[in-house]
């Protein structure tokens, strides 16, 4: 589908535009020049090597271990929340079916800086970005795979984030290695549409006495909304 959509721009024309296709092409072509699967070469070369315990690339809808439940609100069209933990994600490939841990994520960054995941010159080359179009609609810097950000009064971080349906996460670390953080989110795009169809910002309680949320049982097929408001829960209806 990413191949056969119209071209966003010139080849190397800036700014460019952050896709998946990009990382299945990249999966391909790893596949090709090593002779094995992407996801084995990555979970020997990669994963493995830096003893990454709870990251996995499943071949199937279940998580293995214990994990958080996670759920899909798509801009408050699917209400409530829709239950996304058994999911297969096999369809994206390496681009984005990858699971992992906070504890994990911040391993893997923290090795990489250091030069123990890849080599100085390669990171170097991770580390040489462009400008280009991102899924949010903003234009960033972007790399290979990396692309730096600004911690309030930290300096420049490196890192990536990336949803999936129902969750999402983003890990970034500090270009000298001494701050680093992880976050891992269980419900995506509980934001609305504003008129011109574009995400507007998320729900902020500073300026509201309530805020609501959803509570679900496990299989989903009953929901709760509380309300909120400042040292308190109660709730206010059941949907159909």
């Amino acid at each position: 589908m990413g191949v056969t959509a119209p071209a966003t721009g010139a080849p190397g024309g800036t700014p460019g535009v952050y896709s998946n296709t990009h990382y299945l092409l990249l999966g391909e072509l790893l596949e090709r020049v090593t002779g094995t699967t992407a996801e084995r070469y990555i979970t020997r070369n990669v994963i493995e090597r830096a003893g990454l315990r709870d990251t996995e690339l499943p071949t199937g809808p279940h998580v293995d271990g214990p994990h958080s439940r996670i759920y899909e609100s798509w801009f408050g069209m699917i209400d409530p929340p829709r239950d996304y933990s058994v999911y297969d994600m096999s369809w994206v490939g390496p681009a984005a079916s990858l699971t992992s841990t906070v504890t994990d994520l911040n391993r893997f960054y923290a090795m990489l800086l250091a030069g123990e995941i890849v080599s100085p010159s390669s990171l170097a080359q991770m580390q040489r970005t462009v400008r280009i179009a991102s899924q949010e609609g903003r234009t960033i810097d972007y790399g290979l795979g990396l692309h730096p950000m600004e911690g309030a009064d930290q300096g420049a971080f490196w890192g990536h984030g990336g949803t999936v349906w129902g969750g999402g996460a983003l890990a970034m670390i500090r270009a000298d290695g001494t701050r680093q953080m992880a976050v891992a989110v269980n419900l995506q795009r509980w934001n609305k549409l504003d008129s011109s169809g574009r995400p507007g910002p998320l729900p902020s309680t500073r300026h509201s006495r309530r805020s609501t949320a959803w509570r679900c049982t496990a299989d989903q097929r009953e929901c709760v909304r509380y309300a909120r408001p400042p040292g308190s829960a109660r709730r206010i209806g059941r949907p159909p």
